[in-house]
């Protein structure tokens, strides 16, 4: 059965409004990086491993809600589910292509008046699921306020380093400029750009048939 065009279209604008959050997390966690948020070191550093755990909750159910096709996706158990973790996991046991890849896209005019997409994977910019996930694990463990015990050990860590936020937000961010994410039908891609030059910088989202990617 063919998809429903005015489904996959709520799809599209759902999708890319929860790509819009992400780029909204990252630039304020920016700002703090820059000084330009006035928070004491401490809460600058919290805030800005929040703003990235946020953006990785929000990506997760991105993913769910591009394989909305799948009959499974919409059980009580995948709607119910808020970790990132958790929906990645089920994800990955449905479809192991579930995930973004990043890629670099050229647009080719046909003698037809119709235009030609090329997409080349970047592998070089990927960020593994595993990793991801290590980010989100990380984050965790610094917004969470510890134990007692964790008390009376001296911290090592700069409260005013934000090297390591920086880095997840700039792997990020390679990530999702131009990206994939290869549908459960064969052949179909959901195409997002998150800052389209040719949408005044806003994300666009859309659907491309095409052969294998190079």
């Amino acid at each position: 059965m063919p998809p429903d065009p005015t489904k996959q279209q709520k799809t599209l604008e759902l999708y890319a409004s929860l790509m819009e959050e992400v780029k909204l997390r990252e630039a304020s966690a920016w700002k703090v990086i820059r000084g330009e948020l006035d928070l004491p070191p401490p809460l600058g550093r919290e805030y800005c491993f929040l703003q990235v755990r946020v953006m990785i909750e929000t990506m997760a159910l991105g993913c769910l809600v591009v394989h909305g096709d799948i009959p499974a996706t919409q059980s009580n158990k995948f709607l119910g589910a808020y970790s990132a973790d958790q929906i990645m996991k089920m994800l990955e046991s449905l479809h192991p292509g579930f995930y973004p890849e990043p890629v670099h896209m050229t647009t080719t005019a046909m003698g037809d008046g119709k235009k030609h997409h090329h997409l080349e994977i970047l592998t070089n910019e990927f960020l593994p699921k595993e990793t991801l996930l290590k980010h989100y694990a990380r984050c965790g463990d610094v917004l969470h306020r510890g134990t007692v015990k964790k008390l009376h050990k001296r911290s090592s860590t700069d409260a005013s380093d934000l090297d390591e936020p920086k880095s997840m937000l700039a792997r990020i961010r390679k990530m999702l400029e131009q990206h994939v994410i290869a549908l459960f039908t064969p052949d179909i891609k959901f195409v997002c750009i998150l800052s389209d030059p040719l949408a005044a910088g806003k994300t666009t989202a859309a659907i491309g048939i095409s052969a294998p990617l190079d």
